[in-house]
């Protein structure tokens, strides 16, 4: 791991040994290497809440690890959640729907997995630089693609769909890798090989890596066969390097063509399930989004029943959806496939509300962003915009806003609360530029 990194020096030794946690926590949050950590095999059932001592192992070494680390910069915490505080209404919302949930216990639980999600993302924010926050999240992507190639080449019954699995065996042959579903792996391949391209030059050293990861992720996307990865793969690519490109221009110019490049994004977000039905039909994809658009239209009537609080946070929609979909449809599914869908059923009117003031805050904090003049704009805020527009884009199609020990869920809040960090120029980054040691080892200062 070592070999990785740029400038290892004493003095930046504290700062490593959070990377290394970090990119465990991130590579964790994917959802890698749940059949294992669970202990359960690809042929047999897995029950929706499994007792693994290594599972939850692993969960309660990062909680209790973002815990250690929170109580050394609580108040830097204090700042950038006071600084992003429409985000962390959603724990807030999520535990109050306790009080209505059908299953208070398992609610509860999966509450507490969200709020660390979230704590998790404001002590890295804390802890780290915006460039080193990158160099973490390049690390923990494109370690799970590679881990990924390996379990494929290596561990077939378990990197490869089997007709034999008892999760959708239609889809034996395509790759899933350390993750138990392509969709897992289809999902993470494109912000693997995108954020390599534009970012892998300025924080991995190793060119070996950098190219192993580049043509491992190419080669998940393909192997998993996913047409939304693979959507996502040239929204993601798209946005960084208009981003990129704006960051460039004169301040003056960039407030007129950032402004008309961030309505025709929003136009095209809006155009997003027309122009996604379009693009599948030319790639030869179902275009009812796999059955989803059915069981859209059913849950969006069933979500009327509770219009305004919606049902409670994750079980509303596994203990009272789920059964109904069975009925109707024959389908077992877990979510919604559809973020914003999902929130509704969790949460009502209130919580599309919320999300919608969260997403619209985000747009009108990266136009400001874009006014500042911070040496490493042209890095981090490309970062940050890609980052938040997969999420935008993927939660069409997938659950992902707001799912516990989700990378998904982790990305979207890690987008929000660095650009709310930057915008704000709160004290944690004036703490961070007086400080030495957390300063980048490229020359290029934090925000």
């Amino acid at each position: 791991m070592a070999a990785i990194f740029i400038d290892r020096g004493a003095a930046q030794d504290r700062i490593y040994l959070l990377e290394i946690f970090f990119v465990y926590a991130l590579l964790m949050s994917t959802g890698a290497f749940d059949y294992q950590l669970t202990g359960i095999d690809p042929d047999m059932v897995k029950p929706l809440e499994p007792l693994s001592t290594m599972g939850r192992l692993s969960s309660v070494f990062v909680y209790a690890t973002t815990l250690i680390i929170y109580i050394g910069y609580r108040r830097k915490v204090h700042s950038i959640i006071r600084s992003s505080c429409l985000l962390y209404v959603f724990p807030l919302l999520a535990l109050l729907s306790c009080f209505w949930a059908p299953d208070l216990g398992t609610t509860l639980r999966r509450v507490i997995a969200l709020s660390f999600n979230f704590l998790t993302v404001a002590v890295m924010v804390a802890a780290l630089p915006p460039i080193r926050i990158v160099r973490v999240s390049v690390l923990a992507l494109g370690s799970g693609i590679l881990l990924s190639v390996l379990w494929v080449v290596m561990l077939p019954r378990y990197g490869i769909h089997q007709a034999t699995d008892w999760l959708e065996p239609k889809h034996a042959g395509l790759w899933r890798g350390i993750y138990t579903h392509k969709n897992s792996l289809g999902a993470i391949a494109p912000l693997a090989l995108v954020l390599m391209i534009f970012f892998g030059r300025i924080t991995i050293k190793s060119v070996l890596f950098r190219a192993l990861v580049i043509i491992s992720a190419t080669a998940c996307l393909a192997g998993a066969s996913s047409g939304t990865g693979t959507i996502l793969t040239f929204v993601m690519a798209i946005v960084i390097f208009l981003v990129r490109s704006l960051m460039r221009m004169e301040i003056s110019t960039r407030a007129f063509f950032g402004g008309v490049i961030l309505l025709g994004i929003v136009s095209v977000l809006v155009a997003a399930v027309p122009l996604t039905y379009l693009i599948l039909q030319i790639l030869g994809k179902s275009t009812d989004f796999t059955g989803r658009v059915p069981m859209w239209v059913s849950l969006i009537a069933w979500g009327e029943e509770r219009a305004l609080l919606g049902f409670g946070y994750s079980t509303g929609f596994e203990l009272v959806m789920s059964p109904r979909i069975l009925d109707l449809m024959g389908l077992n599914i877990g979510s919604a496939h559809n973020g914003y869908l999902e929130t509704f059923i969790s949460f009502g009117y209130v919580g599309v509300v919320l999300l919608c003031i969260v997403n619209i805050s985000f747009l009108m904090k990266l136009l400001a962003g874009l006014m500042l003049t911070k040496k490493d704009g042209s890095i981090t805020l490309p970062f940050i915009a890609g980052l938040f527009f997969v999420a935008l884009f993927g939660n069409i199609t997938e659950s992902q806003f707001l799912t516990q020990n989700s990378y998904s869920n982790m990305s979207w809040a890690l987008a929000y609360v660095m650009i709310s960090v930057w915008v704000k120029s709160s004290p944690i980054a004036q703490s961070m530029t007086a400080d030495p040691r957390l300063r980048s080892p490229y020359g290029v200062g934090p925000a």
